[in-house]
């Protein structure tokens, strides 16, 4: 972000988020509630609706259908995280702010299918079982970019 402030998501045997608020140059670290213990288990991504909202997503890629503790948010910077009250329905691999004027919300997608969040990650919709591995927002439209598996790429168009 232009304010110099940074996440990194890590998973295997600790699901944490790296946080500088120095463009770099120091870090901190936080635990969080998502799932972790094994080498294919943790955060696959990480993004953030402004400096203090902020959404992590991921789960056991090569346990997809497992949704324990796959999803989880943060209000204050990623001080502290949260677990989903409602979780995506499978493993999510991406998550992105999608936004044009009034409407946002974010939208994660895995190999096994996609969903929604309208209220900052806390609870998320299952929209299609389409799996990609991750997707890129075009910004200021209700629409982006997603790639998948033997180079499949779609454009995503929100309604």
């Amino acid at each position: 972000m232009p304010t110099g402030k940074a996440w990194i998501a890590s998973g295997g045997k600790a699901a944490r988020v790296f946080y500088s608020a120095d463009f770099g140059r120091s870090w901190q670290v936080t635990k969080t509630p998502m799932v972790r213990g094994l080498a294919s288990s943790g955060i696959f991504s990480v993004t953030f609706k402004n400096n203090n909202e902020g959404i992590i997503v991921g789960g056991i890629y090569d346990q997809p259908e497992l949704n324990t503790n796959i999803a989880s948010y943060t209000v204050d910077g990623g001080v502290t995280w949260l677990p989903a009250a409602t979780m995506p329905k499978e493993y999510r691999s991406c998550v992105q702010q999608v936004k044009s004027g009034e409407n946002a919300f974010a939208f994660a997608i895995g190999k096994t299918g996609c969903d929604i969040s309208t209220d900052g990650g806390i609870n998320w919709n299952f929209i299609s079982d389409e799996g990609y591995y991750t997707f890129r927002t075009i910004p200021g439209k209700l629409a982006g970019f997603a790639a998948g598996s033997e180079g499949r790429i779609s454009k995503v168009e929100f309604q």
